[in-house]
């Protein structure tokens, strides 16, 4: 999809200045500067839609997120009118639309849907889950965050910002849920990150999976060097591994869905007892869930959905079943899942469906033995 929007994407610039400067010109503003000025405010439609173009020119970008919503506004506004066109008694409410057009409404709704997708993306939230157990681990508050993609919406002040949050509101154990980086973070950007994390550690470690974008896409950053210096850090890197945070607390981390070389669940948990171990599983894409809940998993944590991200991907995403679950909570037997909709997002800084956030998962367990 990513390919053809791109290959595409010169005739959709084209396309969207055309109706950029189709409406333009029809607003009551353009009319009044041509009243006082020929063709005045027919120049200043041109420029802007031709500012529109270029803006366009390069896909997958913040602005090209804000202006191809605009259009779908535009476009929306259009069509509704003339679905209002056959019924004789709506005649009024197609003037008033056209009224309100010519004002420039439609303008103004695409705006503020370009200025809420932006924040969406920028204002991280908490969300809270929790879940009990009869297993001898206390109390534990962990964190996941998922799907920065540093370097895009989050850089690494930001995403320490949000990390300290978590630390403030009780984090002991702190989950990085893979796509920390992708094709476009540089070397410095994650040096930066290593070398903040450093200085934040956690009373029972911070534990890092893979993502289908960490190195693995191409980019200066190869899988090699991410884990290299995340560990230099103090972050244990979990490659279909399992490490025991205590007498009965297991964490364990797969490689991404799709890797040939990927374990099951049950080879990774060989030295894990489900009767009496709590076991926390860390998958960057929430995949093989039923198979993990028969492995004996408690918790089963990932990201990468983004929930979908632009709006109307997280519907079409539940309608085809792209994953068993697409974001939130849900249990498998006596597995809970929780799928993250990630701290930020892929390259452009806009959200329209879900919101960017970091989960707080507070277990109460069985008192320790």
């Amino acid at each position: 999809m990513q390919a053809l929007i791109s290959a595409l994407n010169p005739a959709i610039a084209i396309l969207c200045a055309v109706n950029l400067l189709w409406h333009l010109r029809a607003l009551a503003p353009t009319r009044a500067l041509n009243a006082k000025l020929r063709h005045s405010g027919d120049i200043v439609a041109v420029c802007l839609s031709l500012t529109g173009m270029a803006l366009l020119w390069e896909s997958f970008t913040t602005q090209w997120m804000v202006l191809v919503h605009l259009n779908a506004i535009l476009l929306a506004w259009d069509a509704l009118t003339l679905l209002l066109k056959p019924f004789r008694g709506a005649r009024k409410a197609r003037e008033t639309l056209r009224a309100l057009s010519r004002r420039g409404l439609a303008f103004l709704l695409g705006a503020l849907l370009g200025a809420y997708g932006i924040w969406n993306m920028t204002a991280v939230r908490r969300t809270d889950e929790v879940l009990t157990t009869s297993k001898p681990v206390g109390n534990v508050c962990a964190a996941l965050i998922t799907d920065a993609h540093l370097g895009g919406p989050v850089d690494a002040e930001k995403l320490i910002g949000v990390i300290d949050r978590a630390r403030k509101d009780g984090a002991e154990l702190l989950v990085l849920g893979g796509d920390i980086v992708d094709e476009n973070t540089t070397p410095g950007q994650l040096d930066l990150l290593c070398q903040l994390l450093k200085k934040r550690p956690f009373p029972m470690g911070i534990y890092y999976v893979f993502g289908n974008h960490d190195g693995a896409y191409g980019g200066v950053l190869k899988p090699e060097d991410v884990q290299g210096m995340l560990a230099d850090a103090g972050v244990t890197v979990l490659n279909d591994e399992a490490v025991r945070v205590d007498a009965h607390f297991v964490v364990a981390g797969r490689k991404p869905a799709g890797d040939p070389e990927r374990l099951s669940a049950r080879e990774i948990l060989q030295n894990a007892d489900p009767e009496k171990d709590f076991i926390l599983m860390i998958d960057h894409q929430p995949a093989d869930l039923q198979a993990c809940a028969d492995a004996g998993v408690d918790l089963h944590v990932s990201g990468h959905t983004h929930n979908g991200q632009i709006w109307p991907m997280n519907l079409i995403a539940r309608l085809f079943r792209f994953n068993a679950v697409e974001y939130g909570r849900a249990a498998f037997g006596p597995m809970t899942a929780v799928v993250s909709s990630g701290v930020g997002g892929w390259k452009f800084t806009f959200r329209t469906a879900g919101h960017s956030e970091y989960v707080r998962i507070t277990i109460h367990g069985a008192n320790k033995n």
